[in-house]
């Protein structure tokens, strides 16, 4: 063999090398993205654009304290405090629920006034309510009923947690299913809107026992925007009226988006008979297991809660947006599903925080309908067996930041074909202006909030430094400026972790953005110096 022969060879050999491991390289897996936990960052993204995101702090509660006490307070008064805390929280929440047409989902005009209370989020109040139906009458049984899909939390609380002797959990789809035991008594969920399918819900049983989740009534949600407030009123005013034991709340979680707060709230009607009768078991319940709520989540909710009452509307307009934007995601999520999984049925509603559907695909039954997305897509969905389906069923979060959503109707297409764009509507904008002005010849220091935009340094007495911290699990925040706006010698020092940058000069200016695609390794960028 003559050497440029041999050459050949050795090439030939060589390339076909490489096309073989071209085409056994394992291609590194794409991320997870999470539509799991239903949690509604579409409002951190709302409150960003509508400059609510970081509202004035105008509630200022002593840190130290625990917001509940050993005893009843049917038996011992409140502690001082702690009254002064629930009835500041009761007022400026009532303010907005009057504001908003609705209150009386939550007090009963035509009664004595009702006992405000808070837990650890809304989930805490439901099992609080159980444990105290069935704690306070151990010889006596309890169905709990719901139809169906329902929140899974609902049968959680009833099995899921405690083993209850005396009560049960049932899921209907029609109320003739319901076969009561000898003796047993009838309580019924009810979550209007519906989670998971965005659906107006009413009590379909006599249950003389209603337990109403109103966590999502609100007019970013439901059918045209309605929340079915009125409707919910109307169930609610009937149920009163027929001698109906009647437990209803909301939290700060799903309609206003702070999850963080761990804020349930119940107006707890004391002056109902049967109410009065389990409360004990229902306060001790919260004291022993998380010694009530927390003053500074409690604090930073209202807040909000005041920022939104001195807007002419009440937020209104924001809470539009968020509505539209969920009728667009629901609309084009389900548009890709159909094309993805054909034969599919989604029953869920445009409005809905989440998408419901029942998944057609060959794997199914065989495998899970989460599992079959997930092994797919790289999507990590819930199933529908807690929900009172099959697991032919799923359910997905349409409420997270906008740019995961655009993501998952990318790899539903197998193309990039959405941004963050296509599922949220921002029809306004606000942007905070801050002057940050030197108060001595010592450094001044300013630390950025998230809703920060424009950042004006006067550092004619003093140098600045401006500290970028870290704005943890924010998937993006605005672009912030900062410019120096004197003319004196003194620096304006920009600092974050990876970065230092100084202005030195009038009108120097430094665009700044935080990123945390996917949530690990955030960073602050420099944008266009």
């Amino acid at each position: 063999m003559n050497i440029k022969l041999f050459q050949i060879v050795i090439v030939g050999i060589f390339f076909q090398c490489s096309l073989i491991m071209a085409e056994t390289k394992v291609e590194e897996p794409r991320q997870v993205i999470y539509l799991q936990p239903n949690t509604t960052q579409l409002f951190t993204e709302l409150y960003q654009a509508h400059g609510l995101l970081n509202p004035p702090r105008r509630t200022f509660f002593e840190s130290a304290l625990y917001l509940d006490q050993s005893t009843q307070p049917s038996i011992v008064p409140l502690q001082p405090s702690n009254e002064i805390i629930f009835d500041h929280a009761s007022q400026v929440l009532s303010q907005f629920h009057r504001r908003v047409n609705d209150l009386e989902l939550y007090i009963d005009p035509n009664k004595p006034k009702p006992f405000f209370y808070t837990a650890s989020g809304s989930k805490h109040l439901i099992v609080a309510l159980v444990y105290a139906i069935a704690k306070s009458e151990p010889n006596k049984k309890f169905v709990f009923v719901e139809q169906t899909p329902f929140y899974s939390g609902h049968p959680n609380a009833v099995s899921g947690i405690f083993n209850y002797p005396n009560v049960r959990f049932f899921a209907f789809e029609d109320p003739s299913e319901i076969k009561l035991e000898h003796g047993e008594v009838l309580v019924e969920f009810v979550t209007s809107p519906n989670n998971p399918d965005g659906k107006f819900r009413k009590p379909l049983t006599n249950a003389d026992i209603i337990i109403a989740d109103f966590v999502f009534a609100s007019s970013a949600f439901g059918k045209e925007g309605t929340g079915y407030i009125d409707q919910n009123i109307e169930w609610m005013k009937k149920a009163r009226a027929a001698g109906k034991h009647v437990f209803s709340f909301n939290s700060a979680s799903k309609q206003f988006g702070k999850t963080a707060a761990r804020c349930g709230y119940i107006w707890y009607p004391l002056y109902d008979e049967y109410s009065a009768s389990i409360f004990k078991n229902f306060f001790d319940f919260i004291s022993s297991t998380t010694v009530g709520g927390g003053s500074s989540g409690l604090e930073g909710f209202l807040d909000l809660i005041k920022a939104f009452l001195e807007l002419p509307d009440a937020g209104k307009a924001l809470r539009s947006d968020a509505y539209k934007s969920l009728v667009k995601r629901h609309v084009l999520v389900k548009k890709e599903l159909l094309r993805r999984y054909p034969g599919s049925i989604v029953t869920s509603i445009p409005g809905s925080p989440t998408l419901f559907a029942e998944i057609n695909d060959r794997r199914i039954p065989n495998e899970r309908a989460s599992d079959v997305i997930f092994d797919d897509l790289r999507v990590a969905v819930n199933n529908g067996e807690p929900m009172g389906e099959t697991n032919e069923f799923v359910r997905l979060n349409l409420s997270g930041y906008s740019s995961l959503i655009a993501r998952f109707l990318n790899r539903l297409a197998g193309e990039e074909r959405y941004t963050a764009q296509d599922v949220l509507t921002l029809p306004t904008h606000k942007c905070f202006h801050s002057t940050i002005c030197a108060s001595s010849s010592s450094s001044t220091q300013y630390f950025v909030n998230p809703g920060d935009c424009f950042i004006d340094a006067d550092a004619n007495k003093g140098p600045i430094e401006i500290v970028l911290p870290e704005f943890i699990d924010y998937e993006k925040s605005e672009v912030i400026s900062v410019r120096k706006i004197d003319f004196s010698e003194n620096l304006v020092v920009i600092k974050s972790e990876n970065f230092t940058f100084s202005l030195e000069k009038n009108n120097q200016r430094l665009n700044v953005q935080w990123t945390q695609s996917f949530y690990p390794n955030g960073n602050w960028q420099v944008i266009n110096r």
